[in-house]
């Protein structure tokens, strides 16, 4: 990782819980001050600029795969807003919503049985979430590669904005595979 890098404390935030809260059903929803070596090993590339760590403490988290989990956060969840800062204000090249092999645009790079990686690149800057499930909870990491000096500061306009649409993209995901249960 880069000496500044702002993988294990995101910068800007303002504590661990930011954006923490429970919904009706009871699911609770953290930023997680650190990010374990083992979640950082799922990225997709080596040295990201930025990562961050939301997890959604949930039972239902391995009814569903992490394929699953993906469409209902990043697909579903995020929607048209998703879709306009991804495409619009960050420039990233996604496929069309539609594409069998991506999901919301973002494409599968990898994963297994408990979690999935999707990418996407801009001009500056290349992106990365990851979804990975365990028991009784499901996490949603990103991570930026900044690739050209304009994402360094790009990125931390829209990071804020980022963590504080995470636990509401996971409650949502968690609400969404509840109706299909």
């Amino acid at each position: 990782m880069h000496e500044n890098s702002s993988v294990l404390e995101p910068t800007g935030s303002r504590s661990h819980l930011a954006g923490a809260g429970s919904s009706a059903d009871g699911t609770r929803v953290v930023q997680r001050p650190q990010i374990p070596d083992e979640v950082l090993a799922m990225c997709a590339f080596d040295h990201p600029d930025y990562g961050d760590l939301f997890t959604a403490a949930t039972p239902a988290a391995e009814h569903f795969s992490p394929e699953q989990w993906a469409r209902a956060g990043v697909s579903d969840a995020a929607g048209a807003a998703g879709q306009f800062v991804w495409r619009v204000i960050l420039g990233l090249r996604l496929a069309p919503v539609s594409s069998p092999d991506h999901i919301g645009g973002w494409q599968i790079a990898d994963g297994d049985a408990t979690w999935t990686s999707l990418v996407a690149s801009s001009w500056c800057l290349t992106a990365n979430i990851v979804i990975a499930v365990a028991p009784e909870e499901v996490s949603a990491a990103t991570f930026i590669r900044y690739d050209k000096p304009p994402a360094a500061f790009l990125w931390p306009v829209v990071a804020a904005g980022h963590r504080s649409a995470m636990p509401r993209l996971l409650h949502a995901a968690v609400r969404r595979l509840a109706r299909d249960q």
